[in-house]
């Protein structure tokens, strides 16, 4: 998708405002610079212009399992698994089923695959992500195609009884087409469960260039509630909520971020709390 002027991502509204100015990836300071901008219709924020796919590839060849390596070993030295259960848990109350087909898009280092497949052994899974499958997921049960989520999702041509995508949506170019292709790949009577950032959300509000979800050139596009709600308008055929969610972090891996390594330092990686971080959920019902 290629405009000659700002335009929202989520609602494709005009009626836009510069919000920051020339700013730069917080970890990956040569990554830049972007002007991001405030849609007055539906309240999101969106980059424009958008980064090329080349840039976006050099981008993401820097990472490490699709972070920056500094977050990525936080997460390995306080593994995050809070977060995948709690995924879990609404996929649990979306598929009441033991045997079913699932896709997930975006799966960093296989953390949800592996609770996924584990807690449900008799499922088939496919992962897609930008990088190749990570050693550490083993699961035999659980396919990986490495592609350019930005371009080549057109290539999947299955359905699956449930599709999940999990802090990815805030990173692909058009989030409109991304959603669509969702829609696309749940088989009817199927559901799908999408998480990222809310831009309506308090803790953007309060935190504004320090909330932890504020780097530009990497989240290209953070839907507001009702910006998020607006990527699911024109799909007729799906049922959907929108709903604000906290995120159960390690506390030990928050105060890393936060550059309080002397605290994280003394607290065990097992301690975790639902943080009010600022993300939403959409869960999609196929007709």
């Amino acid at each position: 998708m290629t405009l000659s002027k700002p335009q929202c991502l989520c609602c494709s509204s005009s009626k836009v405002r510069l919000r920051y100015s020339k700013v730069y990836h917080p970890r990956m300071t040569d990554h830049g610079p972007f002007d991001l901008f405030n849609c007055g219709s539906c309240g999101s924020l969106f980059t424009f212009p958008v980064p090329k796919i080349d840039e976006i590839s050099s981008f993401y060849e820097k990472l490490q399992d699709g972070m920056p390596i500094e977050l990525r070993n936080a997460r390995e030295s306080s593994p995050q698994n809070g977060i995948y259960k709690s995924y879990m848990k609404i996929v649990s109350r979306l598929v009441d089923s033991e045997d079913f087909s699932w896709l997930e898009i975006g799966s960093g280092g296989g953390e949800f695959a592996e609770i996924l497949s584990e807690a449900k052994p008799k499922t088939e899974g496919l992962c897609l992500d930008f990088h190749s499958r990570p050693e550490s997921l083993t699961n035999k049960n659980v396919s990986w195609n490495q592609l350019d989520l930005n371009k080549e999702l057109e290539n999947i041509v299955e359905s699956f009884d449930l599709v999940v995508s999990f802090a990815v949506l805030e990173h692909v170019q058009d989030p409109i087409n991304f959603v669509s292709n969702i829609v696309r790949l749940i088989k009817s009577k199927g559901k799908g469960l999408i998480v990222c950032p809310n831009y309506s959300s308090f803790a953007s509000r309060i935190l504004g260039r320090t909330w932890p979800y504020f780097s530009p050139g990497e989240h290209l596009t953070i839907p507001s509630l009702k910006g998020a709600s607006c990527l699911m308008y024109n799909h007729v055929n799906c049922d959907f909520k929108v709903l604000p969610i906290n995120m159960p972090y390690s506390i030990k891996y928050m105060t890393e971020v936060l550059g309080q390594k002397k605290i994280s330092s003394m607290i065990p990686p097992d301690w975790t709390l639902p943080f009010p971080t600022g993300a939403l959920s959409i869960e999609i019902y196929k007709k």
